[in-house]
């Protein structure tokens, strides 16, 4: 059943508005006006009467400007086919347009029936559903103050969108004193910012209105309706109206230019202090990595030299087992005395005990058999005054005496007779327990002519075939 048209459908949005369309309709959603219309909508909704179309094909769309709406895109694919120039051709697109006088579900008007702007239209049952992918909405409260002697600035509210970014805001002003009533281009909005200053360009005593529209990123998505402020009247008397300088020295532009400046003092003040703070942490943490390397350099080399330690001192390695070795030791026949030990500390010098290791055979567990390999642990004896050197150095040849075997390094392998050369002592008496090569040693003892009827004694004259491993605090 025919009916009265009361509604259309929005080309950008697709929203069904209840409103009769008329020439300056808008669409109630997005804000669009019926110029977004197809050519044969606007024709067959009654907006356009049938001479007026007629009028427009013959004129066709603007030119130099390209197409502006789909309507001017319906009239070039009209002229493609057609020849509008002639009125058989204009003839030839109405019957296109109109065919026997329907098209779709529009009646059209009569060519002498007046613009009523209100075809006889047959309605579905319900108005159509709106896509549920979105398009970039309008900016919202947009408003234009006028800001001091004819400066004003528009703001507005961040667009809302769906699936895509806000690239940029256009705003466009128009003077009330222009009877064209012609929009000009302002300037573009970055999307961050939602503010614009103007002050050159504004005329004293005169009213003017803005609007501002958002652009998507996404070039295949339209922009957003145009968004409308109130008339804005700039006074008169401003003489400065226009000069930029004027509004400076005004202090209304360098009052917000210097808030930014402030803003940004302190935001690089905040800066540099984080930078000092990186900078510092980053200098401490450097030190300390140093610091760390050489804890690291040491403790390598302590575990070298222990490892180098532990190798020689195969037999005596614990406390333990060196005051085990000095009471086994204590077996010479002849001797009355018996020496206890107080305490014991371990030597370790790693250059002395690289050399020993260098020059000397592999040493062995057992007394007897490292005796006979001419390896073996023996006991020295020394004054108090030369304990410190022996402890930080090791036994070395120049600091050696002559004896019954001649100018050397002597060892004993009852501690007995170490502990007689500790004589003088008064704060105790010291004997190191030592490894020694005898490879090359001379020997003096009972079995041997020399004067020695109770214990052994061995003697070394290369310091490289002697190193000390303990040393202990003895007394009887």
């Amino acid at each position: 059943v025919g009916r009265t048209m009361s509604w259309w459908p929005c080309k950008s949005c697709t929203h069904a508005n209840v409103a009769p369309p008329t020439p300056h309709s808008q669409c109630e959603r997005c804000g669009c006006t019926l110029g977004s219309m197809g050519f044969v909508d606007l024709v067959q909704s009654g907006v356009v009467s049938r001479e007026y179309a007629q009028e427009l094909m013959a004129r066709g769309p603007p030119r130099g400007a390209g197409p502006t709406s789909s309507a001017d895109l319906e009239l070039l694919r009209l002229k493609d086919t057609f020849n509008l120039n002639t009125a058989a051709g204009r003839a030839a697109a109405m019957r296109q347009l109109f065919g026997n006088g329907t098209r779709g579900s529009c009646t059209a008007p009569a060519p002498d029936a007046p613009n009523l702007g209100s075809p006889v239209f047959r309605l579905p049952s319900a108005p159509p559903a709106p896509h549920s992918d979105q398009w970039i909405g309008p900016p919202s409260n947009v408003s234009a103050t006028l800001e001091g002697d004819g400066a004003v600035c528009i703001r507005w509210d961040a667009a809302t969108s769906r699936d895509c970014a806000v690239l940029h805001y256009a705003v466009e002003m128009r003077r009330g004193s222009d009877v064209a009533g012609k929009w000009v281009p302002c300037r573009q909005v970055a999307a961050s910012e939602c503010e614009l200053w103007l002050v050159e360009s504004l005329a004293a005593g005169d009213t003017y209105t803005f609007r501002v529209r958002a652009s998507a990123q996404e070039p295949r998505l339209p922009p957003s309706s145009w968004i409308h402020t109130s008339e804005v009247e700039v006074p008169l008397g401003a003489e400065q109206l226009g000069s930029f300088q004027a509004q400076l020295a005004a202090g209304l532009v360098l009052q917000r230019l210097q808030g930014d400046a402030d803003r940004m003092e302190r935001r690089e003040e905040e800066v540099e202090q984080r930078t000092f703070h990186i900078r510092q942490r980053e200098t401490d943490l450097r030190a300390s990595a140093v610091l760390l390397a050489a804890e690291r350099s040491k403790l390598e080399e302590e575990r070298r030299r222990r490892d180098l330690w532990h190798t020689i001192a195969q037999g005596v390695e614990t406390e333990e087992e060196a005051r085990r070795l000095f009471y086994r030791r204590q077996d010479s026949v002849g001797a009355s005395t018996s020496l206890t030990v107080e305490s014991a500390v371990m030597v370790v010098n790693a250059d002395r005990l690289r050399s020993y290791l260098a020059a000397s055979p592999a040493a062995d567990t057992s007394p007897v058999r490292a005796h006979r390999k001419g390896d073996g642990l023996l006991f020295h004896g020394c004054p108090e005054a030369a304990v410190a050197n022996i402890q930080s150095d090791g036994l070395r040849m120049r600091f050696a005496s002559s004896g019954m075997l001649g100018r050397g390094l002597y060892g004993a392998p009852d501690p007995r007779k170490s502990y007689s050369y500790c004589r003088g002592s008064r704060h105790g008496a010291f004997v190191f327990l030592c490894r020694f090569n005898l490879t090359t040693a001379e020997h003096a003892g009972p079995s041997t002519p020399h004067r020695n009827t109770v214990f052994d004694e061995y003697c070394v004259y290369d310091e490289r075939h002697v190193v000390v491993l303990w040393m202990l605090k003895v007394s009887e």
